[in-house]
């Protein structure tokens, strides 16, 4: 067993952290509370579960929290929570089998995974306390871990009648009796009196002739000094007088949790919830924010429950309320679509054969730190499953969204929504009387709205105003759509070979790039990713690498080549699949691949960035998609896991020095990342200084956005004082003279 002490990062424990910008060089999560697991409480505060870390919900002042892997956590798959209140911490258990603690604001992380000799499934099922010492049930056996020192005492593996390992679902305590559910049924024995709980003969089995079905006990918990117990198709049973009788109550039933406070049992079951004051009867719970429950609690008749799809359902406050943090409906991700300072989530999608998921989360939006959502679920709109893609169409000020079955979904300036599908349009439906109308991108332009219909007659059409124009090419199995000057690149489905098409939009001709030498020279067919730099060229993400092309490719040259950049002596990410690229303000190039993502400077000839799951808080290695704010330099990732982002340092330039912001300022003793001085001018020099006039500082900006690490030319920290921050364009017509505080 090995341990780790952490600080919790970024934010106090106990306290609320909500903001619209993040410091520079830092992260923040944008997880989907919606779907919550496991709950437990501890005085004021409950403790919820979710697919991507614990939020906290304070009763006192209704305030929320969150701590994830950005704030120190192990892991993300949570499996069990205890909060132990004689100690004020809370234990949380992980489907690896390892352990957090959050004590007095830190987080102790508890290794019982590396050295373990213990083979198959590791999960942690359920942690309960007696006095000084927790009995944490497992997949593999139980375990006896002091609460004083955090550390496993003993672990008892050979539980099995014939000493084999079996798994523990749940454990109970009455009197001096432990008593368990596991694969074996129900078995128990006294835990103090220097009982030898390593010993198999010291356990009593429980079976046919004392009442028991020989099968697996799923729950075990105590109700009125009694112990009730649950066996999935046969119901529960309670334990009297030495011997078990099967409760009249849920007979038949299978189980999926249970948790008592003594005096009142709820027990998840196949068939719903329940709420039980003595073995007998049992009182269904009901309520339209009960959809799919997975785990409950009940405490002085409060009604504590995680739902699949409503976050933490409660009764705490009268009647039932859901309660979760500000994030997107869903963690799913296909593409980023940024407008306006607002980064927009697309959930998706269609399958890797090219079938619509049936996705309803609809989109989600993140502006001024806070997440909206937009379905049929929660605004009136119409049913439009499957979002893929989106632009806005500066010509008539409207929202295109692009449904891979629904067709296209128009939002204008006064918020009246449009469908346009087959009924009012040229876009084709492969199925007629069913939601077919597949299209997998759209690309605003001088033009008008260019819109890809897959699996279409005629897959490319250009929406200009209210006309149509359709085009037939040489395949419409076409996912994805990038817009130059005076062509479209299109991404061709590797189901379809593969490969780039280019339509050249005066002449209309085309030219199919491949990985063949002289027609394309791509490092692979398979394309997952386009993006326009500020130079003009097309910098492509394939499944071997990136290749760029200049925009002004002449479809009709016979031989064309992309160029393959080069970084430290071999092919830029010759040995990665390429999932996404981005552009950045800089001109740099963010990269997204199935083993992270890399920062490249302009002409990728040197690597500023790389992150991963072991040296950063993304939480999964396969970045799906990138996009960025171009106001804060925020860059946003996709992942499966669900989305986060890093605060980047380069920004769109303004027109003017009118809105220069200095973040942090003043700035705090204990601060160590980069201060952003953001809202300059293009690629501007900035000197900053101390008081007497003497340099300590220059760079110039990336975009709009210059950083300082608050450091002098010799590395030493500024002192405590004023520093002034002088700035100039390259022609002297736009200057800036700005202060910062440090304080030390």
């Amino acid at each position: 067993m090995s341990r780790l002490i952490l600080p919790l990062l970024l934010l106090s424990f106990w306290g609320v952290y909500a903001q619209s910008d993040i410091p520079l060089g830092t992260w923040r999560t944008h997880f989907s509370y919606n779907s919550a697991k496991h709950v437990t409480k501890g005085g004021d505060r409950v403790f919820v579960a979710s697919e991507n870390g614990i939020f906290i919900l304070d009763t006192s002042d209704n305030s929320l929290t969150t701590v994830s892997k950005i704030n120190g956590l192990q892991e993300d798959n949570i499996s069990a929570l205890y909060f132990d209140e004689v100690r004020n911490q809370l234990i949380i258990g992980y489907t690896s089998g390892n352990l957090d603690v959050i004590v007095n604001n830190e987080i102790v992380n508890i290794d019982l995974v590396s050295n373990s000799q213990v083979l198959g499934s590791k999960k942690i099922n359920q942690i309960i306390a007696v006095d000084n010492r927790a009995f944490i049930a497992t997949d593999y056996g139980l375990l006896n871990f002091d609460l004083n020192k955090l550390e496993v005492k003993e672990t008892y593996r050979q539980l099995g009648k014939n000493a084999n390992q079996i798994s523990v679902s749940q454990s109970t305590v009455l009197g001096d009796s432990l008593f368990l559910a596991t694969t074996e049924g129900v078995i128990a024995s006294n835990f103090n009196n220097n009982t030898n709980l390593f010993d198999p003969s010291m356990w009593k089995r429980y079976g046919l002739s004392d009442g028991l079905p020989e099968s697996s006990a799923v729950v075990i918990q105590t109700l009125n000094d009694q112990i009730v117990t649950g066996f999935n198709s046969n119901g529960l049973y309670k334990y009297t007088n030495g011997g078990w009788t099967q409760s009249s109550a849920l007979k038949d039933e299978s189980f999926v949790t249970a948790y008592s406070d003594g005096s009142q049992l709820i027990v998840l079951a196949s068939s719903g919830i329940y709420l039980m004051n003595d073995v007998e009867s049992a009182q269904p719970i009901v309520d339209n924010l009960i959809t799919i429950p997975t785990g409950a609690m009940v405490q002085d008749n409060i009604l504590w429950i995680t739902d699949k799809n409503n976050g933490l359902v409660t009764n705490y406050q009268g009647a039932f309320e859901n309660i979760k943090p500000t994030g997107p409906n869903s963690n799913a991700i296909f593409r980023f679509f940024y407008h306006d300072n607002t980064v927009s989530g697309l959930p998706g999608g269609y399958s890797g054969s090219r079938i619509a998921l049936g996705n309803s989360a609809g989109f989600y939006q993140f502006r001024n730190g806070k997440w909206s959502n937009f379905n049929a679920a929660n605004v009136s709109t119409p049913v439009f499953n499957d979002i893929v893609d989106a632009d806005f169409d500066i010509r008539n000020n409207s929202f295109y969204y692009a449904s891979y079955g629904y067709g296209l979904m128009k939002i204008d300036q006064d918020d009246v929504i449009t469908i346009i599908d087959e009924n009012s349009s040229p876009l084709q439906n492969l199925l007629p009387g069913d939601h077919q109308v597949n299209l997998t991108a759209i690309e605003s332009s001088n033009e008008g709205l260019w819109v890809l219909n897959y699996g279409a007659s005629q897959g490319l059409h250009l929406l200009t105003g209210n006309e149509w124009t359709s085009y037939s090419l040489i395949t419409s199995a076409l996912l994805e759509v990038v817009n130059t000057r005076s062509k479209l690149w299109m991404i061709v489905d590797p189901i379809a070979g593969g490969g780039i098409l280019v339509f050249d939009k005066v002449t209309e001709q085309t030219r199919y790039l491949t990985a063949q030498s002289g027609n394309g020279g791509l490092p692979n067919s398979t394309v997952n990713s386009l993006a326009v730099d500020k130079d003009g060229f097309i910098w492509v993400g394939t499944g071997a690498g990136v290749a760029v092309f200049s925009s002004s490719v002449d479809v009709q040259d016979n031989t064309i080549d992309a160029i393959l950049p080069i970084f430290e002596n071999r092919q830029l990410l010759r040995d990665e699949e390429i999932t996404a690229i981005k552009v950045d303000a800089g001109n740099r190039k963010w990269i997204g691949t199935r083993n992270g993502v890399w920062l490249f400077d302009e002409q990728a000839d040197r690597q500023l960035l790389n992150f991963n799951i072991d040296n950063s808080p993304l939480p999964s290695n396969t970045i799906v998609a990138i996009n960025i704010n171009e106001v804060s330099g925020e860059v946003f990732f996709g992942t499966p896991e669900g989305i986060i982002s890093y605060r980047g340092n380069a920004t769109n330039p303004a027109e003017s020095h009118g809105q220069v912001k200095i973040f942090p300022n003043p700035v705090p003793r204990d601060f160590n990342g980069t201060i952003g001085i953001s809202g300059l001018v293009e690629d501007v020099d900035v000197k900053i200084t101390d008081a007497s006039g003497r340099l300590i500082w220059a760079t110039r900006s990336e975009g709009g956005t210059a950083t300082w690490d608050s450091r002098d030319y010799n590395g030493n920290r500024a002192a405590t004082g004023i520093y002034f921050v002088f700035s100039s364009s390259q022609n002297g017509d736009e200057t800036y003279i700005g202060k910062i505080a440090v304080i030390n």
